[in-house]
């Protein structure tokens, strides 16, 4: 019986579906690329018995509210809908159930046979770069009530690009520290950044350090991996993490109130940071839409207490 539950498609999968579907066609794809892109990252739906039918009803709903259904679509939604598989399954197990199925899928096959919408615009998303430039430091007030009551408002929390990576197939983004200063002041070089004590993003367990993994290595390739990771402890025992990436996807979410410091190069790295498995993909993450909140709860789960319990609240 199928896993997808006993509606037209589970919410989960068709919601699934219809981002996908949207996030392409905002990317710049025509509707036949849009298509064939999403038949083959759900190869693994449309090739399995009892999934299959909720791949394609999902997709024909779909496309026919953004008045693009396709003809061979609606031709598979319309024949598993005809063929009843997805009604019989539940015949001997819940009657009632297969009769409510029944009359989502008879609206469903009543939709698709009528005359679907206009064909709905689709604004398309362009790729966004960050410009930072390698070794560019940025500084962010500290200026919510979370600040205050940690006696640290009005300081700022220094953002240094060491790295960028591709976020979400699409965006660059940049790989940065961070760092608090002491008071109100910003550094005016290397020497004084230096100075400043770095800011942990992330701790984790030594039994954690084999996560995450991608799932394309060997079991002999994953113990390499692990073997050669650099794993220094802190006095607790935990593994520290520095580096997080930075989602800016747009100039307009970057905060009016972020400040050009400068660039420093040769900076001194921190001590004892682990590195975790994964490569960019394994890095905490940070939304500068939501900077202050982002900064705060890192700051407060990993560096205000040596407690690993705070990592579950």
């Amino acid at each position: 019986m199928s896993s997808w539950g006993t509606g037209l498609y589970q919410n989960d999968v068709a919601e699934d579906i219809k981002i996908e579907y949207k996030d392409l066609l905002q990317r710049g794809a025509s509707d036949d690329e849009a298509l064939r892109t999403i038949i083959k990252s759900k190869r693994f739906m449309i090739d399995d018995y009892d999934d299959a039918p909720h791949f394609w009803f999902a997709l024909a709903d779909t496309q026919w509210r953004l008045g693009r259904l396709d003809e061979d679509v609606k031709r598979i939604a319309l024949e598993l809908i005809d063929a009843g598989r997805s009604v019989e399954e539940w015949e001997s197990v819940n009657p009632k159930q297969a009769r409510k199925r029944a009359e989502v899928l008879n609206a469903l096959k009543e939709k698709l046979l009528s005359e679907q919408p206009e064909r709905k615009k689709i604004s398309v998303t362009r790729q966004y770069k960050c410009d930072w430039k390698l070794g560019d430091v940025y500084a962010y007030p500290l200026l919510g009530d979370a600040a205050k009551e940690n006696g640290i408002y009005g300081q700022y929390m220094l953002l240094h690009k060491v790295d960028e990576r591709l976020w979400d197939n699409y965006h660059i983004i940049p790989i940065v520290r961070l760092k608090l200063t002491d008071g109100d002041s910003l550094p005016k070089n290397a020497e004084e950044f230096d100075k400043l004590k770095y800011i942990c993003v992330h701790r984790r367990s030594f039994e954690d350090r084999i996560y995450p993994g991608n799932g394309k290595l060997t079991p002999e390739e994953e113990r390499l991996e692990i073997m050669n990771l650099r794993c220094e402890p802190d006095e607790n025992g935990m593994l520290r993490e520095y580096k997080m990436s930075l989602v800016i996807t747009s100039k307009r979410v970057i905060p009016k109130s972020l400040v050009y410091v400068g660039n420093f190069q040769d900076v001194q790295p921190p001590e004892k940071e682990f590195i975790p498995r994964g490569g960019a993909s394994g890095l905490t993450m940070a939304f500068c839409r939501w900077l202050e909140d982002d900064l705060m709860r890192m700051y407060l789960w990993y560096n205000k207490t040596e407690n690993p319990s705070v990592l579950s609240k």
